[in-house]
């Protein structure tokens, strides 16, 4: 089955320049394991975010069944929602990686701790050379409700002028659940638009090949990105967050990469936005 919604969206071409913003701990360990770990989505700080395209396709299909005529089509329709897509898409290890367009952005400081955080400048040609393992794609969120709209309606029309069997023959969700998990991350609802986020999203990975680490209430599981051994060929960048001594926290980062022989590739920053939470 081979749907084209999710890899037209995928073809973009990324900026120059993506943004990771993460904190200490997370900058240490990316460049000691030159990787980013994609976090699985139902354990993203909104954990709501891929319900928005499950409503978004049972209201498509409704509606769709609602309109058709033709008895043929609507058994179809109908074998969609009798998959139970949207109650059973938890079972789907699907993980992502977040970028932003913004370089210093209050937002993104106040969810990453300000002067605990920095913001990681990923060469974005780089990071789009990477996901060439068939297990990635990366692809820029959508925030306009008509695009979404668009977008679920694609996929819907792509499932419908594809063979699938109207029996018990599919697993839960059929191919149709997969492809829908994987567009879910790119839909988010408008009042994060200044976010500009940029996803690197996997299909489904098995179980066995996560990784966990622990979090605030849960263990969370997650899948490596690697970004490749040449730390100067994937980093362009390191903005230090708002703190109470930025000139200190800049200095510490020039030791910290001179340490990793890239002090001549990588520029150290200081964030200019005016923000305290100290």
């Amino acid at each position: 089955m081979a749907l084209i919604t999710f890899e037209r969206l995928s073809r973009a071409e990324p900026p120059p320049i993506l943004y990771h913003y993460t904190t200490q701990e997370g900058l240490l360990g990316i460049l000691k394991t030159d990787s980013l770990w994609a976090t699985k989505i139902h354990f993203l700080n909104d954990s709501s975010e891929y319900a928005l395209a499950c409503n978004l396709a049972v209201e498509e299909i409704k509606s769709r069944l609602e309109r058709e005529q033709r008895e043929d089509e609507r058994k179809r329709l109908k074998c969609l929602l009798e998959l139970e897509v949207v109650p059973n898409l938890k079972h789907f290890n699907v993980c992502v990686v977040s970028f932003s367009e913004d370089p210093d952005s209050l937002g993104q400081w106040r969810a990453y701790g300000g002067a605990r955080g920095y913001a990681l400048g990923f060469h974005g040609p780089h990071i789009q050379r990477q996901i060439r393992e068939p297990r990635f794609a990366l692809a820029k969120c959508i925030y306009k409700k008509e695009e979404q709209q668009k977008a679920i309606e694609d996929l819907v029309l792509e499932t419908l002028g594809n063979d699938f069997p109207t029996e018990n023959a599919l697993p839960i969700g059929g191919d149709f659940g997969v492809h829908l998990m994987r567009l879910a991350p790119l839909l988010k609802s408008h009042s994060f638009h200044e976010e500009k986020e940029w996803r690197v999203i996997t299909t489904p990975v098995f179980a066995t090949r996560l990784k966990f680490r622990p979090g605030r209430s849960t263990i969370i599981p997650y899948y490596e990105f690697v970004l490749g051994d040449k730390k100067a060929s994937y980093l362009a960048s390191i903005t230090v967050g708002p703190g109470p001594e930025r000139e200190l926290a800049l200095n510490a980062v020039q030791p910290l990469l001179a340490h990793w022989n890239i002090h001549e590739h990588v520029r150290a920053i200081s964030s200019e936005v005016p923000y305290r939470n100290w």
